[in-house]
């Protein structure tokens, strides 16, 4: 049996069956333990199922096709979501060049960040506002206001972030899939995050644990394109795709 033909037997009975064991298909399809299990590691990096001990399981994952406003977002798993904005704030240094985009745990940066020999940019009216009160230098994207987010979106804004260089972008995320990445419901917003990302150094994704295996609308980036910062727990397979930063709640 070629290697597609197998692959194609695999995945039929993972959609029968929703979990298979090593075992079970090996007596199924009369192929040796060994091809099983390096059948079962080449379908897990294609993201076509989830390779787990003794066998594998469905990609599984929950789709949300609508945002609450920001307000409402920054008030759910609020003391994961401060944890973890704490904890990015530490990563600023001076003279740093940092971009914040409107994401709800980014919001709580605000509270966190002291730096003020770093240079910060956001579509965020919310953050600008809070981060201009503390004494940081700080400019604001052009653009149109996204009521239900308050986040400036549009063309003047993917525009003028092309012409800057960050040293280091924090951004929020609406879910994270292995296969879909980092997403978000508003196809503007994902265009700004998208273009902040290409113009940074290094890009950190806060996302508290209800995010993973949360889809959306649109992708923003692959998953091996920015550093997590999470909780505790998230399943292993986020860890073998990029670096993961997990913060004591």
């Amino acid at each position: 049996m070629l290697a597609e033909e197998r692959f194609a037997a695999i995945l039929q009975l993972l959609q029968e069956k929703k979990t298979v064991t090593v075992n079970e298909l090996t007596k199924t399809l009369h192929i040796s333990e060994s091809t099983i299990r390096r059948d079962l590691v080449s379908l897990h990096k294609m993201k076509k199922l989830r390779k787990v001990h003794g066998g594998a399981t469905l990609l599984q994952k929950e789709y949300a096709p609508i945002e609450n406003d920001v307000t409402q977002r920054s008030q759910e798993h609020i003391e994961e979501k401060r944890r973890l904005a704490q904890y990015a704030a530490t990563l600023i240094e001076p003279h740093d060049f940092i971009y914040l985009d409107a994401g709800s745990t980014i919001l709580h940066m605000a509270e966190f960040i002291e730096e003020k020999d770093a240079v910060y940019v956001t579509n965020s009216l919310y953050l600008s506002e809070r981060l201009a009160i503390k004494g940081m230098k700080v400019f604001i994207l052009a653009g149109e206001i996204k009521a239900k987010t308050m986040a400036v979106v549009g063309l003047g804004a993917v525009s003028a972030l092309q012409k800057y260089n960050f040293t280091k972008a924090f951004l929020g995320t609406n879910g994270i899939t292995i296969e879909n990445g980092f997403t978000t419901p508003d196809m503007e917003e994902s265009y700004v995050k998208c273009e902040a990302m290409k113009h940074a150094q290094k890009c950190y994704v806060l996302a508290d644990a209800s995010k993973f295996n949360l889809c959306t609308a649109m992708s923003t980036a692959d998953i091996s394109d920015a550093i997590i910062i999470t909780s505790k727990g998230i399943p292993d397979e986020y860890k073998e795709e990029t670096e993961v930063i997990e913060v004591a709640i």
